[in-house]
């Protein structure tokens, strides 16, 4: 029976084990588990960083499939106010994803 075994089975046992052998299973079970998180891990940070993008008028359009002027009209109408950096309209992923989601399917939100 290897090592790994051992300590895999239910009772413990103790083993004669030396610093080399001990840092090899330790570091095999870590990446082990490393592994089955790593799928999560990336979804989670592509998730922020999508959540963070800050996009211009014409880039905001695009997403939403309107035209600058649309959203120029939002914005009076105050459905959907972008952020002012000095003459500039920026909408972040954030604001654009809640817009799209409390718009109902088949509706125009004005």
């Amino acid at each position: 029976m290897s090592v790994q075994q051992q300590l895999n089975t239910a009772t413990l046992q103790l083993v004669q084990l030396s610093l080399e052998e001990l840092s090899t299973i330790i570091s095999n079970q870590v990446s082990a588990e490393l592994q089955k998180l790593l799928p999560q891990l990336r979804s989670t940070i592509e998730g922020a960083i999508n959540q963070d993008k800050i996009y211009s008028r014409q880039e905001a359009a695009d997403k939403l499939c309107v035209s600058p002027t649309t959203l120029h009209n939002w914005k009076k109408r105050g459905l959907l106010v972008p952020m002012q950096a000095g003459r500039k309209c920026l909408y972040t992923a954030v604001q654009l994803e809640a817009f799209l989601n409390q718009r109902e399917i088949g509706k125009r939100p004005y």
